[in-house]
């Protein structure tokens, strides 16, 4: 991984709010002939988040030296560090004890020449040198007794909320030299969903793995493996009916959408410049599956830090919502539950005001969260209607009859922190495949379609069909308000 030729590096460090200043870091060390080796997004001393871009070129000049710039002696040390922190205190010890023993011997060496030399200029000179490596050594013997200090070990007790791996294969997509665009992507979607949802995504880690097949990809939220796919570098990837294609292309990849689980294809980008449709480079295919991920996996993203600063926002327009609510009503895992849940049914929580006004108003009748997360849904559902309803404001629903729903009920398996429906039940596995059915054979968009399942039990179905029909929403009647109209064409009152 590490080269052996002589190379530089430079680290710089840039805003992660602002794009333009990222892409015009990025234009300026190219144009210097630098070439983007790792970006990784931390938080800022300042506050925010930074990106921490690290570049390297050839070494020009054995005396040259520049803000920023490292020998590549030290850089791999500290590239270790990023690519395999798992390694770190022991590589690191090993290397101190060695250049701890290299100093040693050379100390040998100039006490013996110390003993064979007469002249005293020579013996200055040895003695300052002698006196130049007992310090070192002193140095060296200070940062091994630092490595092995036990209290060090709490600094790596951290873990990334969002990490992506890429294969060497795919280094370009964050190279900018090579017109790579993944970093340009995420940065897109991060603020499409605060624009949209109100939802601000963390920090992403970006780090390549040999282990990785040719061509994949995978996503980690907190170090955990969520979601692996493969994209091709030079290609962009359609799905079947998109600019009139039927079926796969002769010289066309197979593939498949690892969140809907449909067959789709990736043609040379050479040939698709005449198409109507232009399809999805990797970068966009990745960030499209992180943003679900995202949504999917908030309960184990969103924390008490974000709704901390939901508050702060709320708390500068009418503190009284506030301090009315926390904690004589509510704690702040509360809130969290309730937004979580908002924002992974795609409902925005921008209007934070609004939320919490109402949150402040059922608190008076219930504190069940599961309860205020449903109060607060219909309390939105002029903005649940509209993200599902058509061009005419029709929602065209499969409905569970609230008999059915009985019914159903007595499946629950009650979990540690919720009760759900499992898959593997004869009876939920039969509910499955006849939506999965319905769904199939109408002609309505998806997106204009939802199950319709009474308030108390619709988050349980939510749950069970997420996994099987992704973009299908489940709402309650509760939910539809006027100026839209529900038409339900299936209605289910048995299996």
């Amino acid at each position: 991984m590490f080269e052996s030729s002589r190379q530089e590096y430079s680290v710089k460090f840039c805003s992660s709010d602002d794009p333009e200043d990222l892409e015009s870091l990025l234009n300026k060390m190219s144009e210097e002939g630098w070439e983007l080796y790792t970006l990784h997004e931390t938080e800022s001393k300042k506050g925010g988040l930074q990106y921490n871009c690290i570049f390297y070129r050839e070494y020009a000049d054995e005396e040259a030296e520049g803000d920023g710039i490292v020998d590549v002696d030290n850089f791999k040390t500290r590239m270790e560090k990023m690519m395999n922190p798992s390694n770190e205190p022991y590589e690191e010890c090993k290397e101190i004890q060695r250049r701890i023993n290299y100093k040693q011997e050379e100390i040998v060496k100039i006490k013996s020449l110390l003993d064979s030399i007469s002249s005293n200029i020579d013996r200055n000179k040895l003695n300052d040198e002698m006196s130049e490596h007992l310090k070192e050594l002193n140095d060296l013997k200070n940062q091994l007794s630092d490595a092995i200090d036990p209290i060090y070990m709490f600094d790596r007790i951290n873990q990334d909320k969002l990490t992506i791996i890429i294969s060497d294969e795919l280094l370009d997509l964050v190279d900018i030299a090579k017109n790579g665009d993944l970093i340009t992507e995420t940065i897109n979607l991060r603020q499409k969903l605060v624009d949209k949802l109100g939802y601000v995504v963390p920090a992403i880690k970006f780090t390549d793995s040999e282990t990785l097949e040719a061509n994949a990809y995978r996503i980690d939220v907190r170090g955990i493996k969520v979601l692996s796919g493969f994209i091709y570098s030079g290609y962009r990837r359609f799905q079947v009916g998109q600019t009139n294609i039927s079926r796969k292309p002769k010289d066309a990849i197979g593939d498949i959408d690892v969140i809907n689980g449909q067959s789709v294809f990736w043609i040379e980008e050479s040939k698709t410049k005449n198409y109507w449709e232009q399809g999805l480079s990797p970068a966009q295919v990745i960030a499209n599956n992180l943003e679900y991920i995202v949504c999917r996996y908030v309960d184990e993203i969103l924390d008490y830090s974000d709704i901390n600063n939901y508050i702060d926002i709320v708390s500068n327009h009418n503190l009284y919502l506030i301090d009315n609510l926390i904690p004589d009503y509510l704690s702040v895992g509360d809130l969290r539950y309730i937004f979580a849940g908002l924002i992974r049914e795609k409902i925005s929580v921008k209007d934070l005001v609004f939320i919490f006004e109402k949150i402040n108003d059922f608190v008076q009748d219930t504190v069940e969260k599961e309860i205020l997360l449903e109060k607060t849904r219909a309390a939105l559902g002029r903005q649940i209607c509209s993200n599902i309803a058509d061009l005419n404001g029709n929602i065209y629903g499969i409905e569970i009859s609230e008999n059915f729903a009985e019914t159903l009920e007595d499946l629950l398996v009650q979990g540690e922190e919720k009760d759900y429906f499992d898959p593997k039940d004869p009876k939920i596995s039969r509910l499955i495949k006849n939506i999965i059915n319905i769904v199939k054979d109408v002609e309505y968009d998806i997106s204009n379609m939802a199950i319709i399942a009474p308030a108390y039990i619709r988050l349980q179905f939510f749950y069970l069909f997420e996994q099987f029909i992704p973009g299908l929403s489940v709402i309650s009647r509760n939910e539809v308000v006027r100026g839209f109209n529900l038409e339900i064409f299936k209605s289910l009152d048995s299996l």
